[in-house]
């Protein structure tokens, strides 16, 4: 089996989302694989996200996950059904709520850059 090559995105420290999407069956996905999760293709292709989506679920987090991060309390993190179909958890403005439309942009958080989602406008 091939290695697929990966679109540069946000992991890599390149203000981008990248998802995979296989050629038989369509099906899109956030995480990276060396097949297709609903075929078992094993020819995904990686392709950049345009960043666009609904907030499908979100939570306000008020215990910092590491002592680090406590001065970044509280923060939002929501879950985003992106525009390619896939569905990814990223950071976002506190004032988000289920069903707004969004648009990501990367902002710092503990030394990385991470997604995080705004109200498009």
């Amino acid at each position: 089996m091939s290695t697929p090559a990966f679109a540069a995105d946000w992991t890599g420290g390149t203000e981008a989302i990248a998802y995979q999407a296989c050629p038989a069956c369509k099906s899109a996905w956030y995480f990276r694989r060396q097949f297709c999760p609903s075929c078992g293709a094993a020819d995904p292709v990686s392709k950049p996200a345009s960043g666009k989506g609904k907030v499908y679920a979100e939570t306000l987090v008020h215990r910092a996950p590491v002592p680090e991060a406590k001065g970044d309390v509280p923060y939002k993190i929501v879950l985003v059904d992106t525009e390619e179909g896939f569905r990814m958890m990223a950071h976002g403005d506190p004032a988000l709520a289920i069903g707004d439309t969004v648009m990501a942009r990367f902002k710092p958080f503990l030394g990385k850059t991470v997604p995080y989602f705004v109200k498009a406008g």
